[in-house]
């Protein structure tokens, strides 16, 4: 049973967004909604945009395969381009949380935004840089 719900503010370093959480007192947990309107993530998108395109990739690259950003920052380029430094078709990893193998298609919408940022990093960066 949700006891009662709460605002928290994001910062980010051109504005604040708010997210509604639930705690449920029971199990002294903290449950985050997530965002599921479009027009919300939207407004993210372009937040992070201000920001900088590396923390907007990180939240499109989140969003779209359902990753943890543990998994994410973890990321090297040579997980994301072939050693031809074209982009893969799939990338495969080791979830952290859950020691599970993710095999995961990327989606050429986002992909090529992904490549612009990465080209021209040598293979063993991480891709979080």
């Amino acid at each position: 049973m949700i006891e009662n719900t709460n605002e928290v503010n994001i910062l980010t370093r051109s504005s604040n967004f708010k997210l509604t959480y639930c705690i449920e007192k029971s199990f002294f947990m903290n449950y985050v909604q997530s965002i599921r309107s479009k027009e919300k993530i939207e407004e993210m998108k372009q937040e992070l945009k201000k920001n900088g395109t590396r923390d907007y990739l990180l939240f499109i690259v989140g969003i779209n395969t359902g990753l943890r950003i543990s998994d994410i920052i973890k990321l090297q380029v040579q997980d994301i381009l072939n050693s031809d430094r074209t982009l893969k078709i799939h990338i495969e990893i080791i979830e952290q949380k859950t020691n599970k193998r993710k095999r995961f298609k990327l989606n050429p919408i986002w992909a090529e935004e992904l490549y612009q940022f990465i080209k021209n990093m040598d293979m063993e960066d991480y891709y979080e840089l």
